[in-house]
């Protein structure tokens, strides 16, 4: 909405006329906070593991086992719960919540792929740019691109 209110601003302040309708911009998407973030599941140790990868999915250290020992199951209970809750594997969970979160960033700002592979809890660029072509089929940087408007000319 900046750029095209700043287009509008330019467009006006040079004599030009405005546009003659409402000006509509489509919005990219919703941001999703942490109070929202839940889904409601009717397992209580599929909601607990959920909990934990939400709180912690930017600590790269952070394993399926650490998930499976907060959600008090073992392992093989947990895997089969999440996945009858969720339609997803745990560790298939975490790494799109990670993905989801890398993406946001690469839309919002300038951060170096480094930072935001950190940021998103990743060990590194070269683990992010994996888990981005296999969730979302392209690079980090191509993904960044297409997010930017175009610039406008001088």
């Amino acid at each position: 909405m900046a750029y095209e209110a700043a287009a509008l601003l330019e467009r006006l302040m040079s004599g030009r006329k405005p546009p003659r309708g409402v000006v509509r911009i489509p919005p990219k998407g919703v941001v999703t906070r942490t109070s929202t973030d839940m889904r409601a599941v009717s397992d209580l140790h599929v909601a607990i593991a959920l909990r934990c990868l939400s709180d912690r999915f930017r600590d790269a250290q952070l394993s399926v086992d650490e998930v499976v020992a907060a959600a008090g199951l073992s392992r093989r209970q947990l895997e089969r719960s999440f996945r009858r809750e969720t339609g997803s594997t745990i560790h298939g969970h975490l790494t799109r919540t990670r993905v989801t979160h890398a993406a946001q960033l690469l839309a919002e700002g300038d951060l170096k792929v480094a930072a935001i592979a950190a940021a998103a809890g990743f060990s590194g660029p070269a683990q992010l740019h994996r888990a981005f072509r296999r969730t979302l089929g392209t690079t980090p940087r191509r993904y960044r691109a297409r997010q930017r408007p175009p610039t406008a000319p001088p």
